[in-house]
């Protein structure tokens, strides 16, 4: 039986695997899991942040769309980025075919709702972080999925 000493930032410091037998325990495989677990998962305060946004996000597009007939906006996801600088936001756009539109309109003012953002949430929030706009097709994609299975 040969044991090799193996040094990984994902494996603590006096970790031996054999190379013979293989590693018996799969720390290997345990320590990646865990550390792709602990990259995706984000701080309590980046969930905390996310949701403000999502939720105040939520109501200044449907203040919004109110005078626009026929469109509905809605924030599905927001994800924060570890310094809380950056926001993803996730648009679910009704009807599908203007959506191209909407989100571009979205993004030319996308500083008017960054400015409206920080009047809602100014007392909960020190820094505004920018906002970057993109569609979730995700409902787009399960009608497309919906209507293959039904042929």
């Amino acid at each position: 039986m040969t044991l090799s000493y193996t040094h990984s930032p994902l494996l603590p410091s006096d970790t031996y695997i054999d190379k013979e037998e293989g590693d018996p325990y799969n720390r290997s495989k345990i320590a990646i899991f865990v550390s792709i677990i602990l990259i995706t998962m984000d701080t309590r305060r980046q969930n905390k942040i996310a949701r403000l946004i999502q939720k105040e996000m939520s109501e200044i597009f449907r203040l919004q769309t109110q005078q626009l007939r026929g469109v509905l906006v809605s924030v599905t996801i927001v994800r924060v980025t570890s310094d809380l600088s950056k926001a993803y936001l996730y648009l679910s756009i009704f009807p599908s075919d203007r959506a191209n539109e909407i989100l571009e309109y979205i993004k030319e003012n996308a500083s008017n709702y960054r400015y409206e953002l920080g009047q809602r949430t100014g007392k909960q929030l020190r820094i505004i972080p920018e906002m970057e706009y993109h569609i979730d097709d995700s409902l787009d994609y399960l009608e497309r999925i919906d209507a293959l299975l039904e042929q």
